[in-house]
């Protein structure tokens, strides 16, 4: 992506030609990248910017200058681009099948996040975003009732995709961990460091220090309560 906007930034003096099939089809391209930004589709927009730069590769240096002239109009929806897609890259960095128990756990709504601690907390640093630590269990209801009527919410979706690092920790889990059950250690670690012993429940975590910011909070589907919970982090 970095290559094909230093192409375009290179090349924006070229106003003057013409518009063309060509044109047509690099700007359709970085719609299709846009939208999948937008969805957070992580996978599909790195496919589609190396298929770009393997298209741009394959143009006539005439054909190379007319793409640049059609998005020369567009010079801060580049920038936008640019932008969605450097946050697209940091989180990808992290969304690799190397994530402790990845394998099987999962957050709700497509959320990208961690399942251990000590890695989210390292992603916090690296990345300068607050921990959200979710406490929560598979046999649990109110976990379900507030990834669905909570998480789900398209507002808590964004803060949590652009502020937050999201590390889910499972407290009923039987994956053995030295010993012991991923859900036994989670447990100890959230009754132990934040005197949390219900789930679901949420902690807020300064990305520098990790220590815990405000009060945890606990199940309360209201949306705005939790947002303002949120932002005690920001």
């Amino acid at each position: 992506m970095k290559r094909l906007l230093l192409l375009l930034a290179a090349t924006l003096m070229f106003v003057g030609c013409s518009t063309s099939e060509i044109a047509t089809e690099a700007e359709n391209r970085l719609i299709e990248i846009e939208k999948a930004v937008e969805n957070n589709d992580y996978e599909t927009a790195s496919m589609l910017v190396e298929d770009l730069e393997r298209w741009i590769g394959t143009l006539s240096e005439t054909d190379t200058l007319i793409v640049a002239a059609a998005l020369a109009s567009k010079e801060e929806w580049v920038e936008e681009v640019e932008h969605k897609y450097r946050d697209l890259e940091s989180t990808a960095n992290y969304s690799t099948p190397s994530r402790k128990y990845a394998d099987t756990l999962s957050l709700p709504h497509d959320i990208d996040g961690y399942f251990d601690i000590d890695e989210a907390i390292e992603a916090a640093k690296d990345q300068q975003k607050p921990i959200l630590v979710y406490i929560t269990a598979h046999a649990c209801n109110n976990s379900r009732d507030m990834e669905n009527n909570v998480l789900g919410d398209e507002r808590v979706l964004k803060m949590l995709h652009d502020s937050f690092i999201v590390c889910a920790l499972f407290v009923d889990d039987n994956t053995d961990v030295d010993g012991t059950s991923l859900g036994r250690k989670n447990y100890q670690l959230a009754s132990t460091n934040w005197n949390v012993n219900a789930n679901p429940s949420f902690v807020l975590l300064a990305a520098e220090s990790n220590t815990i910011v405000g009060t945890p909070y606990a199940y309360n589907t209201d949306v705005e309560a939790f947002i303002e919970f949120l932002n005690t982090a920001l």
